[in-house]
């Protein structure tokens, strides 16, 4: 997600483009291609998200115009993106910082199952098998290039999912 550009999104289409990783090498950061072929991909997204993303856009022109910076064009500007003081600039946010984010959200909140960021691709593909997806359908929403590696780390889900699957039939003859 913090490779992502505003040109890496079709607002009208509603989708985006998964075709980069931010990754630190050399103790720099720096824009590679995913691990696969097939984690390039176009992933479709609801009105709701576009909506989200539409005032996020709006908020980061006032948050850079604040700084005293102009936001560059779609194709050159990250979507999450961070002030650094020390260099007067706005870069890409480090590959670290949502983990630190989340990490002082569950010091404050101790009562909280605590999560790490790849613990929400784990929640995206619980709930798209709870709605319905197909294996294979989650297996290229998450840009797996393996069938085997999607029921590999999903087994669990899947075990749950096959466990309605009796129920579903039962109400399809029933109906």
């Amino acid at each position: 997600m913090l490779a992502l550009h505003w040109s890496d999104i079709n607002f009208v289409n509603k989708d985006l483009y998964v075709k980069k990783t931010l990754a630190k090498v050399n103790n720099k950061h720096v824009l590679q291609p995913p691990k696969t072929r097939e984690s390039q991909r176009w992933i479709d997204i609801d009105n709701q998200t576009i909506s989200k993303l539409l005032q996020w856009k709006e908020e980061q022109k006032l948050q850079y115009e604040e700084y005293g910076f102009s936001v560059a064009s779609d194709k050159e500007q990250p979507i999450f993106s961070t002030y650094h003081t020390r260099l007067n600039e706005m870069k890409y946010m480090r590959v670290s910082t949502p983990n630190d984010k989340l990490e002082a959200f569950f010091k404050r909140h101790s009562d909280l199952r605590k999560i790490h960021v790849h613990g929400f691709r784990h929640t995206h593909a619980s709930l798209l098998f709870e709605s319905g997806a197909t294996l294979k359908e989650v297996q290229t929403r998450l840009g797996h290039s393996d069938i085997n590696t999607t029921m590999d780390i999903y087994t669990h889900i899947t075990q749950s999912s096959t466990e309605k699957l009796a129920e579903k039939l039962q109400n399809h003859i029933n109906f």
